[in-house]
């Protein structure tokens, strides 16, 4: 109860008698979950303008650029949990319902992938001169990641393949010179 009345202390004497969330948000540092969440949704669907003007927002209104990133590996960390585990613990994952939706779109290794690329970018920006521009690169990298095929999938189809294919006595030399040689 005593940090709760201490930080409402600091926070009347941050902004005086009229509290508004944005004074607060600045204050106690929060990130707008629906920034995080547009962010999130525009990497996953791929489109890199929409996730760039998350990130131009952001930057235009002053906030720490850090903080999104750490927000972001937060929701990406999350993503990959809820992908990996059938009964994903609900108490620890804010907005649950909005990454559930957003897995099934994707696989497991592109949650990986993700983080990945994203976890390896945040301490560069944070050390970085021009923060906003690594940023922007990290954003777009993320919006490329391509759906990946497991090891396992991929013998899979290279075995289904084969037993498909028509066997001939030459073998893949016969299809060769099926081909005009002018090609």
């Amino acid at each position: 109860m005593r940090d709760a009345e201490s930080l409402f202390d600091q926070a009347i004497a941050y902004a005086g008698k009229k509290l508004t969330y944005d004074s607060l948000k600045k204050l106690f540092g929060f990130m707008d979950r629906s920034q995080i969440s547009a962010a999130t949704k525009a990497i996953v669907e791929r489109d890199a303008a929409a996730v760039l003007k998350v990130a131009d927002d952001l930057f235009n209104s002053g906030e720490n650029l850090n903080r999104f990133v750490f927000e972001l590996l937060d929701r990406f960390h999350a993503l990959l949990i809820i992908k990996a585990c059938k009964d994903a613990p609900s108490g620890k994952i804010l907005e649950m319902d909005i990454l559930k939706e957003l897995a099934l779109k994707v696989t497991i290794e592109e949650c990986q992938q993700w983080f990945n690329v994203l976890y390896r970018s945040a301490e560069e920006i944070s050390r970085a001169k021009f923060p906003k521009v690594l940023l922007d690169i990290t954003l777009i990298n993320m919006t490329q990641v391509r759906p990946v095929r497991s090891v396992d999938e991929l013998l899979e189809r290279v075995e289904a393949l084969s037993l498909d294919a028509p066997s001939t006595s030459s073998g893949s030399l016969g299809a060769r010179q099926a081909v005009p040689a002018g090609r």
